[in-house]
């Protein structure tokens, strides 16, 4: 489940990559204005809770209604 910004509704996205600096989930809509909203990404894995917080830095529509969010983490935002 991902919060988009403050003030909105959380929705169901599905976890595409996650790496060292960053993260990106894909949603079957477009998020309007979303280039530099906050998200907060909470899900469950394997019995470990995971806890992402960042801003989205980049969108790419891959298909119709298929859009792929990047978000880069507040811990990497912080270091540079």
């Amino acid at each position: 489940i991902a919060r988009v910004g403050t003030n909105r509704r959380a929705m169901d996205v599905i976890l595409k990559d996650l790496s060292d600096t960053g993260f990106a989930f894909v949603v079957d809509h477009e998020i309007e204005d979303a280039t530099g909203l906050s998200v907060r990404l909470v899900f469950k894995d394997f019995d470990r809770n995971y806890d992402l917080t960042g801003f989205i830095v980049r969108l790419v529509k891959v298909e119709e209604e298929k859009y792929v969010y990047g978000i880069v983490t507040i811990t990497d935002c912080l270091m540079h």
